[in-house]
Order: C-alpha cells, then structure tokens, then sequence
C-alpha cells in the first residue's frame, strides 16, 4: 500500500517537473529571442544560444540607451509573459487538467526571472546590475531595489497559496491541513529542485558566459516557494471540484520536453 502511494507521489512529481521544463525554456527562448529582436532593431546582431544570448558588439558601442533597451526592456519582458499566463492559469485552475501546471510554471518563473534579475543586478554586473552602473546608481537606491525584489517575491508567493491549492485538484479531491506539506513537496518543491538541477547540467560547459548568475536568478524562485510553505490558510479541510482522481504518466508532454530538450541543447548550441 505504502508503495503503490509513493508510485502516485513519484507520478505527480513527474508531470510538475514536465511542465515546468516547458514552461522554463518557452519563457528563457522568448524573452531571449525579445532581446535579440531589441538588439538587431538597435542595428546590432546576435546569436541566441540555449544558455542565453551573445551580441555582437564591441565593449565602446554600449552606449547607456542601448544598456537601457536590452537590460531593462528586454529583462522585463518576462512580466508581460507571466501576466498572460496568470490570467490563463486562472480560467483553467478548476479543471482536472494536468496541463495547466504549465501555465502555473511559466507565471512563476516568469515573475522570479524579472525580480530575481533585480535582486541579483545589485550585487553583481548582470540584467539590471548593468543598468544601475551605467547610470550610476547609488548603492543605497540599489538596496532599496533589492529590499523590493525580495518583498515582491514574498507576496507572490504568499498571494499563490490558493493557486498553488487549487493545482492538486488534477489528483486529490480533499487537502487536509496535515497533509498540504506532502502535496507542496511533489507537486511543486520536488519538481522545482530537480527542474534546477536538470537546466543547470544541461548549460556546461557554458556556465562561464554568465559567472552563474544566471543560476542565482533562477533560484529565487525559491523564495516565492517557501513563502508559499510559510502562508498560513484557514480554510482546511478544503474540498475540490470532482476530479477524474488519475495518477497517470503524461506521455505526451513528456516525449514533448524531451524533444524541446535536445532541440535547444543541440540546435542552439
């Protein structure tokens, strides 16, 4: 019994971990794609690269508007993309449908990649970091700008908790207060951690281009996570629409990420 339960965990983790793969790579290829399409407008060319994007430019054509256009419009693209997703996330969260996590996914990476950028960009020289040296920041408005990030990241995950709940429906029919942190763990910690590791494995040799701060930035999502353990409900036991109760595989989207996968991997390489 206690087996064939852990066979349903390991099931549900699965599917999470399926869509977030797709959500991550459809929101990193647009919004990386949007900053290439801002650079070749500015009359600059690039590559686009599974780790990111290289420009064409020699270090004396960065001017401060051009910093402005690719490090603040482009790294705030990912906010427009987590907007949709939100709102489609929220037409569909009481369907038993496992593909909705994908919209789930793509809100929340979408909304750490912005704020995750600004909170990493005040300590370093990357995605906002370069915009606050070009236009010489004070350290303490970059503070500031990083004391923001962080309550952001909190409300977000504190304003996802209901969102977060509804997502079980493809699974349970009831949550009970004792068992929200089982459930928090396979379909969105366990998930979050291994989808972590398995991006950062795929970027080597490449880590280098970006001194991992493009690591850091992904791993602020973190924080939106925990807050989300951390945000009390009184709402227990809550009870969810009918559900079809299935703890099938999705193979479809798997066999999906798995192409999208080596796709990136060996195309934009």
């Amino acid at each position: 019994m206690k087996n064939r339960i852990k066979d349903k965990y390991r099931v549900v983790t699965l599917n999470s971990l399926i869509y977030f793969l797709l959500a991550y790579y459809s929101v990193i290829l647009l919004t990386n794609g949007f900053s290439l399409l801002l650079a070749k407008l500015y009359g600059y060319n690039g590559t686009l690269y599974h780790f990111g994007v290289i420009l064409d430019i020699k270090e004396w054509q960065w001017s401060d508007n051009f910093v402005f256009l690719i490090f603040f419009l482009g790294t705030a693209f990912p906010l427009l993309l987590g907007i949709i997703a939100a709102k489609k996330y929220r037409k569909i969260r009481r369907r038993s449908c496992n593909y909705k996590m994908f919209f789930f996914w793509a809100y929340l990476i979408s909304a750490s990649y912005f704020f995750g950028n600004l909170l990493v960009g005040v300590i370093f020289y990357f995605g906002f970091g370069a915009v606050f040296v070009s236009y010489s920041v004070p350290l303490i408005i970059k503070i500031l700008f990083g004391v923001i990030a962080v309550f952001v990241l909190i409300m977000i995950g504190k304003n996802s908790v209901w969102n977060t709940i509804i997502s079980f429906n493809s699974y349970f029919q009831e949550v009970y207060r004792q068992d929200i942190s089982k459930y928090l763990n396979v379909q969105i910690l366990y998930p979050a951690l291994i989808g972590n590791v398995i991006i950062f494995l795929l970027k080597i040799p490449h880590h280098s281009e970006f001194s991992y701060h493009d690591t850091y930035v992904l791993l602020s999502m973190f924080i939106v996570i925990f807050s989300i353990y951390a945000s009390s409900n009184d709402r227990f036991p809550i009870k969810l629409r009918k559900t079809e109760g299935s703890f099938s595989l999705q193979k479809t989207p798997l066999i999906l990420a798995i192409l999208f996968i080596v796709l990136i991997r060996f195309v934009f390489v």
